[in-house]
């Protein structure tokens, strides 16, 4: 049963009593309007109370906010960028040669030899041939002359695109051979042979000595005689015209023509420390010609003071 129920129960109950207590006369009777108006004023107030109209409810509403992260501005790292390191550049041309190299008069093996150019040995280059094979430097025997270097075994440092494209020399003139016969002559030829003789030594200095023999059909007139010490990268040099040895620490005078048959002794230059059970090399080249002019020939010896 709902409250308003009850509240209507119980007014017509009490209104039942009321009416049953006017029935019996025990006391004075009260006003009756007055005793209406009092049960209509309780039930009133009874109803005012507990009846009352649904109040409406204010629910205080809470601000609802929308939290938005502020997406932080990153600001790029700077990259930095590495300085170049710059690589030096020799500018004047050099050239250096892995194995030992004849330089000529001319770029070809058709010139005469006139020097060489050893290994651990760098020398400045002035110029090239037009095929771009032979290189001119200073004569590393002779630095008053210039002579070319075949580059099969060259390296080249530097600046060479600017080096002058230089004309050589023209070819020497062939030696004229005799016209043959119908019997078989041999061919004429310039020929020797060599053999490490001793070592001179005076004042600190050693003298490297050999025997040389004209053993071809053509005098020779110039030599030159490169001995070198590989072990210690030491090179000795010696280019003349005519023959000479070194003997009681002074040069005997040379001998201008070694003829056909004829055999002497000739010295290379000096070294300035003891060759004693060194291992040497040497190149020694005979030319029919002065200053190591026309026809060449070299011979090579492996030899041990």
């Amino acid at each position: 049963m709902s409250r308003t129920s009850r509240i209507y129960a119980a007014y017509t109950l009490a209104l039942l009593a009321a009416l049953a207590c006017s029935s019996v006369n025990l006391n004075p009777s009260p006003d009756a309007s007055a005793v209406g108006t009092s049960i209509a004023q309780t039930f009133i107030a009874n109803l005012t109370e507990t009846v009352a109209p649904n109040a409406a409810t204010i629910t205080a509403e809470s601000p609802t906010f929308t939290y938005t992260p502020e997406t932080p501005s990153l600001t790029p790292t700077q990259t930095l960028t590495p300085t170049p390191t710059n690589t030096f550049t020799p500018l004047i041309p050099m050239v250096s040669v892995s194995v030992a190299t004849n330089c000529r008069t001319g770029p070809g093996k058709v010139y005469p030899m006139v020097g060489a150019l050893m290994t651990g040995v760098s020398a400045q280059v002035y110029g090239r041939d037009p095929t771009g094979k032979y290189w001119y430097i200073h004569n590393p025997d002779n630095q008053n002359n210039f002579c070319w270097i075949w580059g099969e075994y060259a390296t080249l440092t530097g600046s060479i695109s600017t080096l002058p494209i230089l004309t050589p020399q023209p070819t020497p003139t062939p030696t004229r051979t005799p016209t043959p016969t119908a019997t078989f002559t041999a061919k004429p030829a310039a020929r020797f042979i060599a053999a490490f003789v001793d070592l001179r030594t005076c004042g600190g200095k050693r003298w490297t000595q050999f025997a040389v023999k004209n053993t071809g059909n053509f005098p020779f007139r110039s030599m030159s005689i490169i001995v070198q010490d590989a072990k210690k990268n030491v090179t000795a040099a010696r280019t003349a015209n005519g023959f000479a040895y070194v003997n009681a620490c002074a040069w005997t005078s040379p001998i201008a023509v070694l003829h056909q048959g004829d055999a002497t002794t000739i010295s290379a230059a000096a070294f300035n420390y003891d060759l004693t059970n060194r291992n040497l090399r040497a190149w020694i080249v005979l030319c029919v010609q002065p200053n190591q002019g026309g026809t060449c020939v070299q011979r090579a010896l492996n030899f041990k003071p």
